[in-house]
């Protein structure tokens, strides 16, 4: 066998190692721990049920957050309403743009931050 390529299977094999290694030790850290949670919301302990403890702290941040937002409709077209969404602390051209698309197939929610879709927070 090449010796990169030796190497590299070597050093794959250890990252994957190291990855399952952290993942083993998230999971026991959820099974053996209660989330501490800051409000008396349905939605926050459920989330506490299904999150990992590292993804259930980082949505009670956005969660907390999320309480103090503030939202305006802009326009309405058909089965498409758009809002701008923020905290109430900041100015409204900081806010984000969200559009809820209630058709046919089901209902879509999108919103320019992309934060669903990078990094799996509503």
């Amino acid at each position: 066998m090449n010796t990169t390529l030796k190497e590299f299977v070597d050093q794959y094999d250890r990252a994957l190692e190291f990855r399952r290694k952290a993942e083993s030790e998230e999971d026991f850290r959820s099974k053996t721990t209660k989330a501490v949670l800051i409000s008396r919301f349905k939605l926050e302990e459920e989330a506490s049920k299904c999150y990992t403890r590292t993804m259930f702290d980082r949505f009670q941040v956005e969660f907390k957050d999320s309480l103090d937002c503030w939202h305006e409709k802009t326009d309405k077209n058909c089965n498409t309403t758009e809002y701008v969404v923020g905290l109430s602390v900041d100015e409204k051209w900081k806010w984000c743009k969200v559009l809820y698309d209630e058709s046919e197939e089901g209902v879509k929610a999108t919103c320019e931050c992309a934060k669903f879709e990078i990094e799996g927070i509503l």
